[in-house]
């Protein structure tokens, strides 16, 4: 039997985004069991950036898929409650942690210096580092997925990010490989940002929220059949490719 949280997860209506994705994903779920490439994707609000070539597209599939549902639940509690943007991020993680094992998490306060233009790359990769040190290889990752944003072959990321309530809210996911234990990490920071442009920060705080999570692959096989039933085709209206 599911548990209650569960139960409301896989009962959720999915909230769609405008944003249409311009391949359907079947390319990870017609070879989920077959070794990469997997590629940099908008997942719902969060753009997630893979940074290991031994992840398979079932691995990467049930990142995606779990990642989606954590995030319908806390826009749903989001959407009907009116909370607070911290409410979603406990929402998020809380769900979150049906399929993941939470091994740190960190908030940090961080402000803007008047109504300029931010380098994002540069702000996620300083925060991220704030939490925990990166590979020179995983600066690359982040540099290259996030500017790509800019590129006209990507929509444009203020129609990606959609705030819906007073403040904004996206993500930025690494993930990776471990060849030691054979697990999937998952380490993701959570913006909540001053309505506005995207790439645009004021000098009002933003609050970052970094989780370092550990595919449950146990607990995933047996919630596997129901979330990809329930997510269905609206995957291909939440999931984006990026082309770096």
């Amino acid at each position: 039997m599911l548990s209650p949280v569960a139960a409301f997860v896989l009962g959720l209506t999915v909230v769609t985004s405008p944003v249409r994705s311009q391949k359907t994903n079947q390319f990870l779920r017609s070879a989920e069991r077959e070794p990469g490439p997997v590629v940099p994707l908008v997942v719902g609000r969060c753009i997630l950036v893979p940074i290991s070539t031994d992840i398979t597209r079932r691995q990467y599939q049930d990142v995606v898929d779990s990642t989606l549902l954590a995030q319908l639940a806390a826009d749903k509690q989001l959407l009907d409650n009116k909370t607070a943007a911290s409410e979603w991020h406990n929402v998020y993680i809380r769900t979150a942690n049906l399929y993941w094992v939470t091994f740190r998490s960190v908030s940090i306060s961080t402000s803007g210096q008047g109504a300029t233009t931010a380098n994002l790359a540069e702000l996620v990769i300083e925060n991220m580092e704030k939490s925990e040190a990166l590979a020179r290889a995983e600066v690359t990752s982040i540099e290259e997925t996030l500017t790509a944003l800019r590129q006209p072959s990507n929509a444009s990321p203020n129609s990606m990010f959609i705030a819906r309530s007073e403040q904004g809210i996206f993500q930025v996911a690494l993930v990776s490989y471990s060849n030691d234990d054979g697990q999937i990490l998952l380490r993701v920071g959570t913006y909540h940002y001053s309505p506005g442009l995207f790439f645009s920060w004021t000098s009002s705080s933003n609050v970052f929220e970094y989780d370092k999570l550990v595919l449950n692959e146990g607990i995933v096989k047996k919630l596997r059949a129901a979330a990809t039933e329930e997510l269905g085709n609206k995957v291909n209206e939440l999931v984006k490719e990026i082309h770096v």
